[in-house]
Formats: C-alpha cells, structure tokens, sequence
C-alpha cells in the first residue's frame, strides 16, 4: 500500500461559488472532529472519478481540521486490476464466473494491502501470513491491535472491500460505493457482499443503488461531488471551445454551432453535463 501525496486547499476558497452559508456549516460540523484520524483507501491516485475526488476532499478535510490521509492499493500481480475491472462490469450488469483463482488473487491482495497498513502503523502481528484461500473462514483472525493507527477508514469500491476483513480493533469502516449497482450481477454480488457487511457503514450515490439483502444497520445516501475549481470545469472562452471542436473535426465544415449563440449554448451545456458523469 502505497500514500499519496496531495496539494493544500482551503475551504474558503469555494465561497465564490456557493457562498457563506454552506461553508459555515461545514466548520460547524467539522468542529466536533477536530484531530480524527481519516484515512482513504481505493485502486488508484490518478485516473477515474474516485481519484478525482479524494485529490479535492482530503485537502479541504486537512483544511477544516481533520488529519486525512490517503493510501492506493499495491499489487504484486498485475492481474488483480484485471479482476477488478471484470468486477467492476458485474456490478454494472456484466455475467461473470468468478473462478476460485480470480477470487483467491482478489482476497490476496486485500489481505496483503492491509498487512501493509497494520505494519506501517506498527501493528502487523503474525497472523498476517493468512492465506487468501481461507478467507471466508478465518474472519477475526488478527488479534487486537492489529489495526490501523486511525479512527475511520472510508475503502472506495470493490477493490478495497476485502481490507476491513483482515483487520482489527477501534477503527470504524466505510464502505464507499461509486458504481451503480441497479443491475448488479447476482453472482457476482453474493461473493462481494459478507465483506461489504463486516463494514460499520455503506455509503451510496442513490437510494436505488444500494441491494436489498444488503442488510446494513447503517447506510448512507451521498450525492457524487465535483471541484469548480478543476481545470476541466473552468470556463471556456468561444475561441477556446472552437478550437477544441476542430481539432477533433474532420473540416470547418463539420464543426457544430456556427453561430454565436449556438456556440455558447452547446458549450455551456458540455460544462454543466461533463464533471456529473465523470465524477461517477
């Protein structure tokens, strides 16, 4: 497992965009987590909407008082990326037959990743050694202590959900789910969903997206959220936006919106679609 490094960002900044109010009742909320410990596990520190995220919010949760960190998941074998993403698909409708390799790299390399964790936080114990083969079986098998030197763990995805298994102690642990689940293969499903009940807590984007034998006592609905301030969601001059549509235009002639108000319409539009569907 593997921390990444990531820029300061004040939360002030963002009072342009949506004024005193909001930003106020953050600082009051965050006021009573002043010092917790946070920590952000998923696949990935750059690409994909899930990276995009936590380069914006463990920032502004540093900024309002919390000690955030963020760790990436490491794997020694290249294919577990390659069952992930298949996972991925399933749980956005893809049939897949999981074989009992697939799953055992799926299960090592969680189970590695929170060695990683425990050592790094000087708790690892001997019980680390437990193989993936009998994961199922052996849940609690690191002894007290053997956790995580922090006070909530959010794991983002199905990547991360095996972490919480092979750990132990007073840390909470989130689950974060950013895929819609709404046609999840079933099979699929099953496998991912003990891992994801030894959470403390699941968080969704909508209420549709979460299973119904999920059976959580604690499950939270939360909206995906984008940065203003990124790059690909500053705006766009007319010139600017011309010049990126000829570039993948076969001719002037092709190029969309000829006139004026055209122009500004389509591109505005492409302003307020683009970061919704790629922070998911």
């Amino acid at each position: 497992m593997r921390a990444v490094t990531v820029t300061s960002k004040a939360l002030d900044a963002y009072r342009e965009v949506v004024g005193d109010d909001p930003i106020e009742e953050i600082r009051a909320l965050a006021k009573e987590l002043r010092g917790a410990r946070v920590l952000h596990v998923n696949a990935t520190a750059y690409g994909g909407g899930v990276a995009e995220i936590l380069h914006n919010l463990v920032p502004l949760m540093n900024d309002v008082g919390l000690d955030a960190r963020w760790h990436v998941l490491e794997a020694a074998d290249p294919a577990f990326f390659d069952v992930t993403k298949r996972i991925h698909n399933a749980l956005q409708g893809m049939p897949l037959d999981l074989s009992d390799q697939q799953r055992d790299l799926f299960l090592e390399v969680d189970r590695a990743n929170a060695a990683d964790l425990l050592s790094a936080a000087g708790a690892l114990s001997a019980a680390g050694a437990l193989s993936a083969a009998g994961a199922l079986s052996a849940a609690g098998a690191l002894p007290a202590g053997g956790a995580p030197e922090v006070d909530v763990v959010f794991a983002h995805d199905p990547q991360a959900v095996a972490l919480r298994h092979f750990t132990n102690g007073r840390a909470a642990w989130v689950w974060r789910c950013h895929i819609d689940l709404t046609e999840a293969y079933k099979p699929v499903w099953a496998f991912l969903r003990p891992f994801v009940r030894e959470h403390d807590a699941a968080i969704f984007t909508m209420p549709q997206f979460a299973q119904a034998d999920l059976e959580m006592g604690r499950v939270v609905f939360s909206a995906p959220s984008i940065d203003p301030f990124s790059v690909k969601n500053q705006p766009l001059s007319l010139d600017e936006a011309r010049a990126i549509v000829r570039s993948w235009c076969r001719s002037p002639a092709s190029i969309p919106g000829r006139t004026r108000a055209a122009s500004s319409t389509r591109t505005g539009w492409s302003r307020s679609r683009s970061p919704t569907s790629s922070s998911r």
